[in-house]
């Protein structure tokens, strides 16, 4: 690995959680991530409803909960890199065809990764881990040495184990990344201010007859799809809230 290569590999690891669904597994995910000097995080699916916990595990990485991409299909989320790995305890089903990776085997493979390319490190739920079909994308899979006896690993400490194994990596080779503070400007919107600001647009819109009352959760599961896309922050979700109270008004009038 040429020095350039080691100095830029952090900020070349994605990490992706699919179907996550504890929110103390993601804030700690988070700041191992702001620990270890990972900061590209995206959520397949996430089936979390804890944001709060997820909050208050992450300390002083809560940016990278509120800012990580939200995306349907693991596909979607890789789309960029060129190398992605799956951390599983479980292998394909023709997995003869293609062993795994362990983790010396992993390492080496980093050490020569050319330069710009992206690596996907892609994590299952906590439930099931990754489906066959989530396998199947993933170009290699590695398995950490855990006791046969009890192999299954925490959702976050697996993420703790493989980020420090590459900040391990690129410290070795001498070129540390330090990544950059996010740039001043208008904190993000939580979770929980968007699903308030939802809330409030699902008032609005049952009063002026938008949504089937028998089913309104059809048109808001689409838009809070589109909040999430939007990654709005805190002024304009009071800027969205203020029209929807001004709105509310007009319709009582």
């Amino acid at each position: 690995m040429t020095p350039r290569a080691a100095t830029d590999l952090l900020a070349r690891v994605r990490v992706v959680l699919v179907e996550t669904g504890e929110g103390g597994n993601l804030g700690a995910i988070a700041r191992a991530m702001r620990n270890t000097g990972l900061a590209d995080l995206v959520l397949v699916d996430p089936v979390l409803e804890d944001w709060y916990e997820a909050h208050k595990r992450a300390i002083r990485a809560r940016e990278l909960v509120d800012q990580a991409p939200r995306v349907r299909g693991l596909a979607a989320a890789v789309a960029e890199c060129g190398w992605v790995v799956g951390v599983s305890g479980r292998g394909r089903n023709h997995e003869a065809e293609r062993p795994g990776l362990d983790l010396d085997g992993f390492l080496a493979r980093v050490r020569a990764l050319p330069p710009g390319a992206r690596l996907a490190l892609v994590f299952g739920s906590e439930r099931v881990g990754l489906r066959e079909l989530q396998l199947d994308l993933c170009h290699d899979l590695l398995r950490l040495p855990t006791d046969p006896a009890y192999p299954s690993m925490n959702l976050a400490a697996a993420v703790t184990v493989m980020a420090w194994e590459l900040r391990k990596l690129a410290l070795a080779a001498g070129q540390a990344v330090v990544v950059p503070a996010p740039p001043p400007a208008h904190a993000p919107a939580t979770a929980g201010e968007q699903e308030e600001l939802l809330a409030h647009a699902a008032r609005l819109l049952a009063q002026a007859g938008f949504l089937n009352p028998q089913n309104p959760e059809h048109i808001l599961a689409d838009l809070r799809r589109i909040l999430a896309r939007a990654r709005l922050d805190r002024r304009e979700v009071a800027i969205l809230r203020g029209a929807c109270h001004k709105l509310e008004k007009r319709l009582r009038a």
